[in-house]
C-alpha cells in the first residue's frame, strides 16, 4: 500500500469533513438570526427547559445577535393557578473570547422589569421536599458582571403581606489586576416608605483580605418594622477590614424608639468557624417591662 496516498486521502477527506462541519455550523448560526430562526428557536428552548408537567414557560419576541448580545421582550412561568413570575425587557450579552482566558464575563444582564406574585404551587407535580440551600457553582469565582440590574422588581402581596416595588444594581468583578476581586449591591424601594439594602465587598491579596461595608435603613412604616411590629426607622450596618482567617468588624443597629446596639464581631475561619461577638445595648427605659428594668438599665453589656 503506497502509504503516501493514503495519507493524502486521509487529509483530504479530514479536509472535506471540517469544511462541512464549519459550513453547517455557519448555517445553523445564521439561521438563527433570522426571524423565523428566532421564533423556531424560542418555541424549542421553552419546551426544553420547562421543569415539570403541570408548569408552562412562555417566551416573547427575541432579537439581537444570539447567543452573544440578545433581548427578549417577555418571559412568563405559569403553574396550575397562574403566571407567578415573569420578566420584561431581558437583556443579555456577554463576550465569548472571555472563555478562552477561562473567565464567564457578562458586559450585561438587565431586566426592565421582574415581577414576582407568589412562590410556585407546591401541589404540582415534580415539587419535592427541599434539600437545604443550593450549592454555589463551582466556578463563581471566574465570574465577571459589568452590569446587573432590575429597573422594577415588583413582589406582589402574597410575599411580602403587602406589594412594593424596588430598584436593583449590582457589579460583580473578579479576578482584577493585583489579585483583587470586588462586587458590589444596592436595593432600593421606589412606592413607598424609603428603604434600601447597600453592600460593597474587595477581597485583596494572596492571604485574603475582606473589605466589607454593608448596610440597611428604612423609614417609619416599612415593611420590616410593620413584620417586627414596630413604628421604625430601622438601620443595620457591618463595618470592617481584615483577613479571612480572623476578620474583624463593627456592628451597629438602631430601632427607633426601642433602642440601640454597638459590638465587635469577630469570625474565625478555621475547621470548626466561630464568631464573637462583645458590645452593648440600649433600650429605651419606658419600653422595658418594670421585672426586667433592673438587669436591663442604661447600658447592657455583652
Amino acid at each position: 500500500m503506497n502509504w503516501k496516498n493514503t495519507i493524502k486521502k486521509s487529509a483530504k477527506w479530514a479536509t472535506l469533513i471540517l469544511a462541512a462541519l464549519i459550513l453547517s455550523a455557519a448555517a445553523l448560526f445564521g439561521l438563527a438570526q433570522t426571524n423565523t430562526g428566532k421564533r423556531h428557536l424560542v418555541t424549542l428552548i421553552a419546551r426544553a427547559v420547562t421543569p415539570a408537567k403541570g408548569v408552562r414557560i412562555e417566551m416573547g419576541r427575541l432579537t439581537g445577535l444570539l447567543p452573544f448580545n440578545f433581548q427578549l421582550d417577555a418571559l412568563t412561568f405559569s403553574d396550575g393557578e397562574g403566571p407567578w413570575l415573569g420578566i420584561d425587557g431581558l437583556v443579555v450579552h456577554w463576550s465569548p473570547f472571555a472563555l478562552l482566558r477561562g473567565r464567564l464575563l457578562v458586559h450585561e444582564l438587565s431586566a426592565a422589569r421582574l415581577w414576582l406574585n407568589r412562590l410556585p404551587s407546591a401541589r404540582e407535580k415534580g415539587a419535592g421536599p427541599s434539600r437545604g440551600l443550593p450549592k454555589p457553582p463551582a466556578g463563581l469565582q471566574r465570574l465577571l458582571v459589568d452590569r446587573f440590574a432590575i429597573d422594577e422588581l415588583a413582589l406582589g402581596k402574597d410575599l411580602l403581606g403587602r406589594s412594593a416595588r424596588f430598584r436593583v444594581e449590582a457589579v460583580i468583578l473578579a479576578d482584577l489586576p493585583a489579585g483583587e476581586r470586588r462586587a458590589s449591591f444596592r436595593l432600593e424601594r421606589t412606592d413607598g416608605p424609603v428603604a434600601k439594602v447597600l453592600l460593597d465587598a474587595a477581597l485583596k491579596g494572596v492571604d485574603p483580605v475582606l473589605v466589607l461595608a454593608t448596610g440597611f435603613e428604612e423609614a417609619r412604616g416599612g415593611l420590616i418594622a410593620e413584620a417586627l411590629g414596630i413604628q421604625g426607622p430601622l438601620s443595620l450596618s457591618l463595618r470592617g477590614e481584615g483577613p479571612l482567617r480572623r476578620w474583624k468588624g463593627r456592628l451597629l443597629a438602631e430601632a427607633g424608639d426601642l433602642g440601640r446596639l454597638n459590638a465587635e464581631i469577630e469570625a474565625e475561619a478555621a475547621a470548626e468557624p466561630r464568631v464573637r461577638a462583645a458590645g452593648s445595648v440600649t433600650l429605651n427605659p419606658g419600653l422595658i417591662p418594670r421585672e426586667a428594668a433592673v438587669w436591663l438599665e442604661g447600658n447592657t453589656r455583652f
